[in-house]
C-alpha cells in the first residue's frame, strides 16, 4: 500500500489496497492516513 500526499495541508491518495474490501491489518492503515490527510478521494 502507498499513500501519497496530494497538497501539503490536506488529500491523499490510497494506492495498492481496494477500499471495498479492506481487511483487518489495512483498515488501521487507511483510517490513520483519513484522519492525517482529512480526504481520502476515489475513482471507480
Amino acid at each position: 500500500m502507498d499513500i501519497v500526499a496530494l497538497t501539503p495541508t490536506i488529500g491523499a491518495d490510497v494506492h495498492g489496497v481496494d477500499l471495498n474490501e479492506l481487511d483487518d491489518s489495512s483498515f488501521p492503515i487507511v483510517h490513520k492516513a483519513l484522519l492525517e490527510h482529512q480526504v481520502l478521494p476515489t475513482t471507480q
